[in-house]
């Protein structure tokens, strides 16, 4: 396969390196759940020990997530109450704890928010459209302080459906709910207010729905996207695995395809997928962590792609219930 190097570090010494690393950091993933009101802490810092606890939010209705670890800053998208959340000092608060917003964005700026981006101290919140906003699709970005928390930067509109949505400094890639697209805006922090239009779509060979994305600069410019497939169905989802992601939306033409042999692909019976809504990856441990939404009412999936370069219909290493499980983020403790 064509991305078998995606999964591997070049030398002996770096996997030593590597391992060093990963036993020194913490490497916590946090859980987001649209139906319990429940902040999720998993520690992966020892996977023959994986241990987890749980925070109580005053709101059941949540989805997008992002960890500011330089910060100790916690985002949440309440959807509930249609604002972003910011748990200042958050692992701080001890396990098991209530915990209560820092700041919160005003009432009712976005509603119907799916996914959540950080970069450069902005927040932004993809706005799904639905009879409820009157199918407006937008996106919303807050400046973030953590003395006088969110200020309403910019606000765009779009001509699809979101879901999933990434920042990489002044990039955002977003996902094309209901589609096989995803959408690249250069330099989104320089657009004016009102209707944008994406610098490129490209469409994903053999992807039915995508919803999250995950993009890692920091081995390749690599993506990683889930495929939900059929909404009602429990089995038939999928992660997929693209290399060098940025030159291949360059050489795409506009509304070009990516192509299966540019792809890994992660599907089948043994590996849970239904609906796959969220994923994070860790460079360090070359592994994915899944919000599995249909499954068994909620589970958190990792798999060690480091074992499974080709994927396939690949077994979790790890797999926790998480009831109503929408989004995941990580804290690689570096």
């Amino acid at each position: 396969m064509a991305l078998t190097p995606f999964f591997f570090t070049s030398c002996d010494d770096e996997e030593v390196d590597d391992d060093i690393i990963n036993n020194l950091r913490e490497a916590d993933l946090f859980t987001s759940s649209n139906t319990s009101g429940e902040i999720m802490t998993f520690d992966f810092s020892d996977k023959d020990n994986i241990t987890s606890f749980k925070n109580t939010v005053p709101y059941a209705d949540a989805d997008g997530i992002y960890y500011d670890d330089s910060g100790d800053v916690f985002f949440q998208i309440n959807r509930t109450d249609n604002r972003v959340e910011a748990f200042e000092e958050f692992k701080k608060a001890g396990e098991g704890a209530s915990i209560t917003p820092t700041f919160s964005s005003p009432a009712g700026e976005f509603t119907n928010g799916r996914g959540l981006a950080f970069s450069r101290n902005r927040v932004i919140v993809a706005q799904d459209g639905n009879d409820d906003n009157g199918n407006e699709n937008k996106i919303v970005v807050y400046d973030y302080d953590d003395d006088d928390g969110f200020t309403l930067r910019s606000t765009h509109t779009v001509d699809f459906n979101l879901w999933g949505i990434f920042a990489e400094d002044d990039d955002v890639y977003a996902v094309i709910d209901n589609s096989s697209e995803i959408a690249y805006f250069d330099e989104f922090y320089d657009l004016e207010e009102g209707a944008v239009t994406p610098t490129k779509v490209v469409s994903i060979e053999g992807l039915v729905r995508t919803h999250g994305i995950h993009f890692s600069e920091v081995q390749g410019e690599r993506v990683i996207l889930t495929d939900v497939g059929d909404a009602d169905s429990d089995s038939d989802g999928a992660i997929i695995v693209i290399e060098d992601f940025d030159d291949k939306v360059n050489d795409a033409a506009q509304n070009g395809v990516i192509a299966l042999s540019d792809q890994v692909r992660f599907a089948g019976s043994n590996t849970f997928l239904g609906n796959p809504v969220d994923v994070e990856y860790d460079h360090i441990t070359d592994r994915i962590y899944v919000a599995e939404r249909k499954t068994d009412g909620g589970l958190l999936l990792v798999f060690d792609v480091d074992d499974n370069e080709n994927g396939g219909n690949v077994t979790p290493m790890y797999n926790a219930n998480v009831a109503g499980i929408s989004s995941v983020a990580l804290d690689l403790g570096l």
